[in-house]
């Protein structure tokens, strides 16, 4: 049996999240039906991060076992059977042990809030209104670098040993009515980014104080609400994984802006299993390790 992985993108809107449910159109139920039909056997996929309901991804990572030689060029032919809102980006043989979710370092996350009515983006932001403190934003997103307990920030506490995160970098930019937050953590609790967002954005509009906002980061105090926002704004956006993890077989090349709904995205860190753009043109085979 070979370890396979796939990097993901896909469009959540009309999706009930990644994992596969009963009598629900699910991200992993679709690209397992659609992978099963182009092996002729079962598939099951594991994901990187079980992203909700309306939740987007640019890199979304997942593996699946398989016995049978893969069918070439692989990503043209998947692509060929999955629906247009959902996209294969990239294909690795993964190392032995590897685990799309278990052996990943980070998971980094992207929020975009407008403060201005736009129909074309309506899918992919929340629209907040104005005016918002950048600076308020800023200040709030350093608070939240270190590790911390985020138990006032997430859901469903119960199914987790600990709620403990290390965020590596929390920050917010600011272009043309245009604001994004950016996290990376080892780990996140269920709706955890949602509800930082929903309170930072309350915190820049002047309805939470920075001593609740405070209060909730150090004393996990879940008073101030937990008000999610809305889950279009999110974008599961890359995985990093220790080097010699995937060895990249195909991929679709493009320019660092293929996708940017705001600024363009930094680049990603060299243990990410694809440093490039991934493209809707023509996949190109490319034998050798991914770092």
């Amino acid at each position: 049996m070979k370890r396979y992985a796939l990097k993901l993108a896909y469009d959540g809107t009309k999706y009930a999240g990644w994992q596969v449910q009963p009598n629900a159109s699910t991200i992993a139920g679709t690209l397992e039906g659609h992978l099963a039909r182009l092996l002729g056997e079962p598939v099951r996929v594991v994901g990187a991060g079980r992203t909700d309901a309306g939740v987007h991804a640019w890199g979304q990572v997942a593996h699946w076992e398989t016995a049978k030689p893969l069918p070439t060029p692989f990503l043209s032919r998947l692509n060929a059977l999955l629906p247009g809102d959902i996209r294969a980006l990239a294909l690795y043989e993964a190392a032995p042990g590897f685990h799309a979710r278990h052996s990943a370092l980070s998971r980094t996350y992207r929020y975009w809030v407008r403060t201005y009515p736009n129909p074309f983006l309506r899918a992919y932001s929340l629209e907040a209104q104005p005016p918002l403190d950048l600076t308020m934003l800023q200040q709030a997103a350093a608070l939240l670098v270190g590790e911390h307990d985020f138990a006032a920030f997430g859901k469903e506490l119960n199914r987790y040993p600990h709620t403990r995160c290390k965020v590596i970098r929390a920050q917010w930019s600011y272009t043309e009515g245009l604001y994004q937050f950016v996290v990376e953590a080892n780990r996140f609790l269920r709706a955890m980014v949602r509800a930082l967002v929903g309170a930072q954005v309350r915190l820049a509009q002047g309805r939470l104080s920075w001593q609740r906002f405070q209060a909730a980061l150090i004393q996990q105090d879940r008073s101030w609400g937990l008000h999610l926002a809305p889950p279009q704004g999110l974008f599961f956006w890359e995985v990093a994984y220790p080097p010699d993890s995937l060895y990249l077989l195909e991929r679709y090349d493009l320019p660092p802006t293929a996708f940017s709904i705001g600024p363009a995205p930094a680049p990603a860190p060299e243990s990410a299993p694809d440093s490039t753009g991934a493209s809707a043109g023509s996949a190109q085979q490319r034998p050798g390790k991914s770092h």
